[in-house]
């Protein structure tokens, strides 16, 4: 390949980059405003100002985009939390890094809070099949190091590990819905509720299960 063919390969690739950039911008906004469900590709290139045709260079259909915003938006958070592994000592120096790494991201995205705002239960759904099931095993094993560290009645840590997950999520919608973002009051929260339960299972030795 010469000189000219190359450049103009790499001119093309930093244009296709752009492109899908545009996109994944404009379709923010148009998700944002009008919700998944509203939402129609053609909205999306209209806000882009790129020909229709053009999205199917990037993405089959607005799912694959919206997936594409909640995926790329989500690394920083999963960098969190796995730099924040095997750090606690007890189950509730666990939870409250967690629930601040969590909703500290929540905070400071650009992304996921307008598309919560209008699309939780997508959002949720997305979280659950991309990234927080490979999570959840995760902080199954870190739940029950410090629980045996601890050496508290031993409890159900997948129970547990749900139970995190859950309320931080929908603390986290609590949390996006209000200006501004109260941060250290969702963590105080979010870590009260959930290791008082687990305060109450451990001293009352409930395991869990039927």
């Amino acid at each position: 390949m010469n000189f000219i063919s190359a450049l103009r390969d790499e001119r093309s690739r930093v244009a296709r980059l752009e492109q899908r950039g545009q996109l994944l911008q404009a379709s923010l906004r148009v998700f944002s405003e009008l919700g998944y469900a509203r939402a129609t590709i053609g909205d999306i290139t209209r806000e882009a100002r790129i020909r229709s045709t053009a999205f199917y260079d990037h993405f089959p259909d607005k799912e694959s985009a919206f997936m594409a915003l909640v995926a790329g938006s989500a690394i920083p958070l999963l960098e969190d939390l796995e730099a924040l592994r095997f750090k606690s000592h007890d189950f509730e120096e666990l939870v409250e890094s967690l629930c601040r790494a969590y909703f500290s991201y929540l905070a400071r995205s650009p992304v996921i809070p307008s598309l919560m705002k209008r699309d939780s239960e997508r959002i949720r759904s997305i979280f659950d099949q991309a990234m927080v099931r490979d999570s959840l095993d995760e902080l199954e094993e870190d739940i029950d190091r410090v629980v045996s560290d601890s050496g508290l009645t031993e409890v159900d840590s997948s129970y547990l590990a749900g139970t995190i997950v859950g309320v931080t999520f929908e603390v986290g919608i609590r949390m996006v819905s209000r200006q501004p973002y109260d941060v250290e009051g969702a963590v105080r929260f979010a870590t009260a509720v959930i290791v008082g339960g687990f305060i109450r299972l451990s001293s009352g030795g409930v395991t869990g299960g039927c």
